[in-house]
């Protein structure tokens, strides 16, 4: 008889939820990953912009050296005070110069040392040249890292979508605010992120509309003039570190996991505001959610 395929049986709702939970937190993980290159990349730019800066004016100066070496070479062989000019008068290279001991003997100490001083702006040039090239690899590395992150991000946001779906539309819920109370930058800070409950997480975003976790963070403290980097692990390492949350004030940055892929602020009374997950938005939820690692005061 034909074997007949049975149907594999359809998630249950426990078990979609607990299927898109796991997707959720990979998809956040790895968003932030992504926004820590993204910070990798902005500085390795500005260390290339700074090295190719160095070796310019490092060649400028090397130039000028040579043009003076170049300069005394044609005016002691006019002079008939040196012997031979084929090696100076090609190009006045000191390297060239300095390595015919005949030929340097006719020369001052004076410009000897000149000489000497334009060899090791050469291979100041060289170093610096080859520094600049480094980190272009180092760019291009990083460029591919981020595109093949994007599209594992996007590859498991397509799948939290899909469970989404499967799950139906959520009930509708009144999202809770709260009335952030205090004096400073960081109650208004705190202020600032609680303005935003309701707008949706999308991974990556820093507002106006949009928010990821670190996101929200970034863009709340710029409110009050304080730049943040685009990345819960670099967010760490700023301000004073909080360890307990008893010892938690309003505006304080909180961190969860081992990993510290996801943070909020903290509101008062054992409340936080912070961006969830694809599919949901900003919100005002307790701090003991998740597993907490921690908090980061940057003001008072």
């Amino acid at each position: 008889m034909p074997t007949v395929a049975l149907a594999a049986p359809k998630p249950t709702p426990k078990e979609l939820k607990a299927q898109l939970a796991r997707l959720n937190e990979q998809a956040e993980k790895l968003t932030e990953q992504y926004n820590g290159r993204r910070v990798e990349l902005a500085a390795a730019k500005r260390e290339s912009r700074r090295l190719n800066t160095e070796a310019a004016r490092t060649e400028e100066r090397y130039a000028q050296v040579r043009a003076a070496t170049r300069a005394l070479a044609n005016t002691r062989y006019m002079t008939g005070s040196l012997a031979s000019p084929s090696l100076v008068l090609a190009g006045g290279n000191p390297r060239a110069v300095l390595s015919a001991a005949s030929l340097t003997a006719q020369f001052s100490e004076q410009w000897a040392a000149q000489m000497k001083d334009a060899l090791r702006l050469q291979a100041q040039v060289d170093q610096a040249r080859e520094r600049a090239n480094a980190h272009k690899k180092q760019l291009g590395n990083l460029v591919s890292d981020l595109a093949g992150k994007k599209q594992r991000i996007e590859k498991l946001i397509d799948e939290v979508k899909i469970k989404i779906e499967q799950l139906g539309p959520p009930p509708v819920a009144n999202l809770p605010t709260v009335s952030v109370e205090g004096q400073g930058k960081a109650a208004e800070a705190a202020r600032w992120a609680v303005s935003q409950v309701g707008r949706p997480y999308v991974w990556g975003a820093a507002g106006p509309n949009s928010f990821d976790c670190s996101g929200l963070m970034l863009w709340a403290y710029s409110k009050v003039g304080i730049t943040l980097p685009h990345y819960t692990g670099a967010q760490w390492q700023l301000g004073t570190r909080v360890p307990s949350m008893d010892q938690l004030q309003v505006g304080d940055i909180v961190f969860f996991y081992s990993d510290l892929h996801h943070n909020g602020m903290y509101v008062g009374d054992g409340m936080m505001v912070h961006a969830p997950q694809t599919g949901d938005v900003v919100k005002i939820v307790s701090i003991r959610t998740r597993p907490f690692m921690g908090g980061v005061r940057l003001v008072s």
